[in-house]
């Protein structure tokens, strides 16, 4: 998992079920800020229940500030923290490099280091990354398109701008969020 930090380019997506301070602590924040000086993006998606007022464990607000406020050199939003709900998915895309997947908690393993059972696979195979990537960007779209204006709207559209697919849906989401500001008279 610290590996992968080096290894990205471009984009990385980490898709993790709870987000803990205990493992996205000062070390990791370093790493991404390290990734956004460089232009890199980081997309973190995070939520297992169906609803976000009755997670369980949430991160603190303190820590999703800290890694919404990280910003590229062009002072623009470089990480995104997306709440996707009902997934217990464990996931890390770099770039179109590697897909990693399986039981390990990357964001939220509760430190008790006693030995136990886990397991990841890592594949190179392109066709396998591209659909990883595409299901996982399509669960942002699906995330950010029920709450675009409601949330943080400057970080939500630079978010779907960076996306490499759903083009067509996420012009359909802007398309339709302007019709309902010109609506409402806001500009």
């Amino acid at each position: 998992f610290n590996k992968t930090f080096d290894m990205v380019t471009n984009r990385m997506y980490i898709q993790s079920p709870w987000i803990s301070d205990k493992v996205v602590d000062e070390e990791m924040i370093k790493k991404i800020k390290k990734l956004a000086y460089n232009n890199c993006k980081v997309f973190i998606t995070w939520g297992i229940s169906r609803d976000k007022n009755y997670e369980d464990r949430k991160p603190p607000e303190k820590l999703l500030k800290e890694l919404k406020d990280i910003k590229s050199p062009d002072n623009l939003p470089a990480v995104f923290v997306i709440w996707i709900g009902n997934h217990h998915n464990k996931e890390i895309i770099v770039d179109n490099k590697i897909h990693i997947a399986g039981s390990f908690n990357w964001l939220s393993y509760r430190g008790d280091y006693l030995p136990r059972g886990e397991s990841v696979y890592l594949t190179n195979d392109k066709e396998c990354i591209k659909e990883a990537k595409y299901y996982l960007e399509e669960q942002i779209v699906n995330s950010l398109s029920k709450n675009i204006l409601n949330d943080d709207f400057c970080s939500n559209l630079v978010c779907l701008l960076s996306l490499e697919y759903h083009e067509d849906k996420v012009r359909e989401i802007l398309n339709k969020m302007l019709n309902d500001i010109m609506k409402e008279n806001k500009f």
